[in-house]
């Protein structure tokens, strides 16, 4: 004896189950369903709005860096210039020489510590 399920009861044998009517919806469970789907919706918004100030933020700071980085190699090349001034006065000139690769270095240590 073997046991067989299908949808439809065999032909000649048995009838249809009778199915017990499907409940009316909830009217207080699609009032929640509807406010949840709302906040999800305004949750995404939030989200997608943080990401996209995120995103420029980043792209902001990375220029912010750009430049600072370009100010930095500006300010270390004309300290090596004004040290190699020095290097090559001449006596009379070495005192000015000396002060302008001073202020160079003092520069170059505000704007680009370390």
């Amino acid at each position: 004896m073997h046991v067989i399920y299908a949808d439809r009861p065999c032909a000649g044998a048995g009838a249809p189950l009778a199915l017990p009517p499907t409940p009316a919806p909830d009217p207080m469970q699609a009032t929640r369903l509807a406010a949840a789907r709302a906040a999800l919706t305004a949750i995404d918004r939030t989200r997608a709005a943080q990401a996209e100030r995120d995103a420029h933020e980043f792209e902001r700071a990375g220029r912010a860096a750009l430049a600072l980085r370009k100010r930095c190699d500006k300010l270390r090349l004309q300290a090596r210039w004004a040290d190699e001034d020095l290097a090559r006065s001449s006596d009379a000139a070495k005192a000015i020489a000396r002060v302008k690769a001073r202020r160079q270095a003092e520069a170059l240590a505000v704007e680009c510590p370390g």
